[in-house]
């Protein structure tokens, strides 16, 4: 069994969910190396095992196949399901260009950071690809804020003490959330202070703990208060406002897995980012025991390279 850092490093975005009995085999061995996840019928069995493509950036599902009569009439098909389309390239690449060629064209913007709750909605669009010349395939509506799983930001290059800031604004964009004005949150780990310059510019009050000294700029920002502590022997809330708990500190996957289910259990509404970082020969228990807490996932994020991200969202039930 490979590492998961190994496993990490050959995920590429995005993950396409092609039922099996529409490839023939030698499609199913391009969808095997290019790393698409192959399902049977309905009950949408994958070939790969399931733990593997829990990560991967972005899971794309199929809704539909249309056949390819001309360049012209497989556009117009298009455009009588839905009118924003992404070329996902699978089979017979040049002939699905001719078809985006075809389509209305269309602009991806890249934004400047996450959204907020007043942001513009971004309008949905869908894939499609072609599995043969004669027959192409649809996707069911995607929601990302990116194409092919690729969450990309128009850097701010003068602020920010480090590029982590990035995967932090992209595990938000991703959620559809951050914190509020009105919310406390917890930034362990933070030295040089990335992800507390992140949180500076949305919480009302950010704990950024370390250490080490955060960057002085950043400990300056309005709401910060820095915390010159180990983040493992702090006292988990010891202020009842807090609502975020985020973390990018490198330690064992384990380690900050006992550290979390301790914040969890005082305070099991917590809303949670951290960063699970790999280092040489490292179990998959781990990870399990991170996908397993309720209201969970782990998925590798485009900006994660060789780290998995570990979100905790409470339901308001």
């Amino acid at each position: 069994m490979p590492t998961p850092a190994s496993i990490i490093k050959s995920i590429r975005a995005p993950v396409l969910i092609l039922p099996v009995d529409r490839l023939d085999t030698e499609l199913q061995r391009e969808a095997r190396y290019r790393n698409l996840a192959l399902h049977r019928g309905p009950e949408n069995k994958w070939i790969s095992e399931d733990s593997l493509w829990v990560w991967c950036e972005e899971k794309i599902r199929i809704e539909g196949f249309f056949p390819i009569e001309s360049i012209q009439k497989s556009a117009t098909h298009l455009k009588s399901i839905d009118r924003r389309w992404c070329h996902l390239p699978f089979d017979s690449f040049r002939r699905g260009e001719l078809i985006v060629e075809a389509l209305p064209k269309q602009r991806f913007e890249t934004p400047l950071a996450p959204p907020t709750v007043d942001a513009p909605l971004i309008p949905q669009f869908r894939y499609f690809g072609l599995i043969s010349r004669d027959e192409g395939f649809y996707s069911s509506p995607v929601n990302a804020r990116a194409r092919f799983g690729e969450y990309t930001f128009l850097e701010n290059k003068s602020e920010p003490p480090s590029r982590a800031y990035l995967k932090l604004w992209e595990a938000f964009t991703r959620i559809g959330a951050v914190p509020r004005s009105d919310e406390t949150v917890v930034d362990l780990g933070s030295c040089p202070g990335g992800w507390t310059w992140v949180l500076a510019h949305f919480a009302g009050k950010t704990y950024s703990v370390d250490g080490a000294s955060i960057t002085p700029e950043v400990s300056r920002m309005p709401g910060v208060e820095f915390l010159k502590k180990d983040a493992f022997s702090l006292a988990p809330v010891w202020d009842g406002k807090i609502d975020w708990l985020l973390s990018d500190m490198i330690c064992d996957p384990a380690r900050l897995f006992e550290l979390v289910t301790r914040w969890l259990a005082i305070k099991p509404k917590l809303k949670c980012v951290c960063t699970l970082k790999f280092k040489g020969e490292s179990s998959f228990e781990a990870i399990s025991r991170f996908q397993n807490l309720p209201n969970s996932s782990v998925i590798h994020l485009h900006h994660n390279k060789h780290e998995l991200t570990w979100i905790h969202l409470p339901t308001d039930e």
